[in-house]
């Protein structure tokens, strides 16, 4: 009884708590200017709270502040308990932050704050070497992974489940090289820190900020136990690869140089991978589910097949960057799937760090600490841009006989202010010919090697705030094409 009694009290202290937090959540203030408005236009203190509470699914808000705002090149205020008010810019003001410098409107500062870098990772790995990872994120790297076999017979897979070992185990291979794909140990290391810096930042940010220095220390206790095994299964790779290099290259005293920095190349492993896993895997399942869906009497599968055939035929079945470069359809039908599925509704984002603020082209001050955004979920929705913008159409961005201009004009890696996923401008996402390269690779070798059954709905796509999420439940049914055989990557 006592016991019983015990465990009440603690969830009564618990409820009481997190509703303590939402409230406080709640009536936070915010930098952002009051003459900017908000899509509800509620007035005073309390008409600001229950607009954030509302705001708690934002994609109608974005849809809805869009044609009334972003239409006639106004801003519009996005909501949000946990992300923190946040300015929509329109097109036209749009490039203005996203090609502005980093001292102004800051893209290091915002992820900073998103993940919750200072409690969920290693500070120093991205934070003090921050330049360096982006050169080293952004290198376009075409080493890849063949795909695993799963039997002979038709089988079901959760397609999350293998999305995630996917991701996993192209990361290593493009950050280390064969041979460590299969190290399950190291694969379990980053896939909680991965999956440890998306829910640990969440959590940290369900509670006000002033709670976020006690809270976080805590959270980030899970994260630093798996960094320390990724780091203790990694270490002696590292070492191994950098006296291998010295030795081939003959270079006397480099191993003293180089030495120390393998904490430093330990650390840049684990950002450039862990975050990139989590994108990696959520779109990659969205593009299949796309492709899978399509109307079977548009044979859309059918000509995927015979474009990666032909290009397998022709190539020796080696997937570098100029022989993926070919595939215009399977380019196409990927950045179809990216449009409708950017996984964040409102992005790119950047934060205001310039001490007194910005005053931008329109005279429209934003004071320091004030996020900007791009609505993405309603831009790409956008009828001027997109013609029946609500249906996926993997045609839209495929030319026949396209030239190599077209094909990268057309390309999925190509930005622009009507398509953001990938950001634009200065700070455009630096792994982005990973990705696509990753993505191409892995669909083109489950259609050479594998038959896949249809899905004859879509499954719906789920949210979480401004993030579309799909369904981790979804199952695909596949089995080795018997007149196929493996393609070596």
């Amino acid at each position: 009884m006592f016991l019983c009694n015990n465990i009440t009290s603690w969830l009564w202290i618990g409820l009481i708590g997190v509703f303590l937090c939402l409230i406080v959540k709640l009536f936070e203030t915010s930098p952002v200017p009051n003459d900017i408005p908000w899509v509800l236009k509620r007035k005073g203190i309390l008409g600001r709270a229950a607009e954030r509470f509302i705001g708690v699914n934002p994609v109608g808000f974005i849809h809805e502040g869009y044609q009334k705002y972003s239409k006639y090149q106004k801003p519009f205020v996005l909501p949000s308990v946990t992300e923190g008010d946040e300015v929509l810019l329109p097109t036209d003001q749009s490039n203005s932050i996203l090609f502005a410098a980093e001292t102004k409107f800051s893209f290091k500062s915002n992820i900073m704050e998103f993940f919750q870098l200072k409690y969920t990772s290693w500070p120093l790995a991205f934070s003090e070497k921050y330049d360096l990872y982006v050169k080293v994120i952004s290198k376009d790297l075409t080493e890849t992974l063949k795909t695993e076999s799963v039997a002979i017979s038709l089988n079901e897979i959760y397609l999350y489940s293998a999305m995630e070992k996917m991701a996993s185990r192209m990361i290593n291979v493009l950050a280390i090289g064969p041979g460590h794909s299969r190290d399950n140990i190291l694969l379990s290391a980053m896939t909680h820190c991965s999956n440890a810096i998306v829910f640990g930042a969440s959590i940290i940010k369900a509670f006000p900020s002033f709670l976020h220095p006690i809270v976080g220390p805590f959270v980030g206790l899970v994260n630093r136990y798996f960094e320390l095994v990724f780091h203790s299964r990694m270490k002696p790779i590292i070492e191994s690869k950098v006296d291998e290099q010295q030795k081939a290259m003959y270079l006397d005293g480099r191993q003293e140089t180089l030495k120390p920095k393998v904490g430093v190349l330990l650390d840049l492993l684990i950002q450039t991978g862990l975050r990139s896993k989590w994108p990696m895997e959520i779109t990659s399942m969205c593009v299949l589910l796309d492709i899978l869906s399509h109307p079977v009497e548009g044979k859309l599968t059918k000509l995927l097949q015979e474009e990666v055939e032909s290009i397998a035929a022709s190539s020796g079945g080696v997937w570098t960057a100029y022989n993926l470069g070919k595939a215009s359809l399977l380019d196409s039908a990927v950045k179809e799937s990216l449009r409708l599925n950017g996984i964040n509704a409102a992005s790119p984002t950047r934060k205001v760090v310039a001490p007194d603020g910005v005053t931008l082209a329109n005279n429209l001050f934003l004071p320091y600490g004030t996020k900007v955004g791009i609505p993405q979920y309603a831009l790409h929705r956008d009828e001027e841009f997109y013609p029946e913008p609500d249906k996926y159409n993997p045609y839209r961005f495929y030319t026949t006989n396209a030239t190599a201009a077209e094909r990268h004009q057309n390309g999925m890696t190509t930005t622009s202010d009507k398509f953001v996923v990938f950001g634009h401008g200065r700070r455009q996402c630096p792994g982005r010919w990973i990705f696509a390269h990753i993505f191409k690779v892995f669909i083109a070798e489950m259609l050479l090697n594998y038959d896949i059954q249809p899905i004859p709905v879509r499954p719906r796509i789920h949210r979480w705030g401004r993030f579309q999420l799909p369904p981790v439940t979804t199952r695909i049914a596949v089995r080795r094409r018997k007149s196929k055989a493996p393609i070596p990557v």
